[in-house]
Parts: C-alpha cells; sequence; structure tokens
C-alpha cells in the first residue's frame, strides 16, 4: 500500500506473462457480473454456436431480452445485428421473410 508504483508494475508484468489467462478473467468477470453466467454456462452457449444459422466460427455473443435481462442464446454478429436493426420485432422479422420469399 506505501508504493502502489510497484503494485501496479508487477501487475502490467503479470498481465503481459499471462495474457491469454488474464484476457479469459476479464470476459469471464464481464459474463458473470452482466448476465449472471458461470464458465460452464458460457461454455455451453458458445459449443452450441449461433442460435439462428449455426455458425461456430465466428465471435459469438451472448443475446438477452433487453426488457427482462434473461439470456436467450448465443448469436453471430451478422444474426444479431439483423434482429437489433429489426427492433427484435417479430412481426417485421415475419414481413421481411416474407419480402424475401415473394422475391425468390
Amino acid at each position: 500500500r506505501a508504493h502502489p508504483e510497484i503494485r501496479e508494475r508487477a501487475s502490467r508484468k503479470w498481465k503481459e506473462r499471462n495474457r491469454e489467462r488474464y484476457l479469459d478473467q476479464k470476459r469471464h468477470n464481464r459474463v458473470r457480473r452482466i448476465y449472471g453466467l458461470s464458465r460452464e454456462e458460457y461454455a455451453a452457449l458458445i459449443a452450441a454456436g449461433c442460435a439462428i444459422c449455426g455458425t461456430t466460427e465466428a465471435k459469438l455473443c451472448i443475446d438477452h431480452d433487453h426488457s427482462t435481462g434473461a439470456v436467450r442464446a448465443a448469436l453471430c454478429h451478422p444474426c444479431n445485428s439483423a434482429l437489433g436493426l429489426l427492433g427484435e420485432d417479430p412481426d417485421r422479422l415475419r414481413a421481411a421473410i416474407e419480402y424475401l420469399c415473394s422475391h425468390e
């Protein structure tokens, strides 16, 4: 406590030497704080792939209900963006599907 600069320097060195472990812990802390998911729950969501297109290749994000905060599934960025841009409105999604089908 008397020498915070020494502690900060040691912490910075540890983070540099243990970059993957540090980033993994940082990610886990964020997922636990925001979504309340354990490491195992998060790993299961990611392993399942995107709930819409099924990809496991892309970086996946946690989809959640914005009104309740309840976690739904993992989605890839394009699928997550599509839902967001359509306002997560099932009627708009159905209309978009009908539109695409009518122009095949």
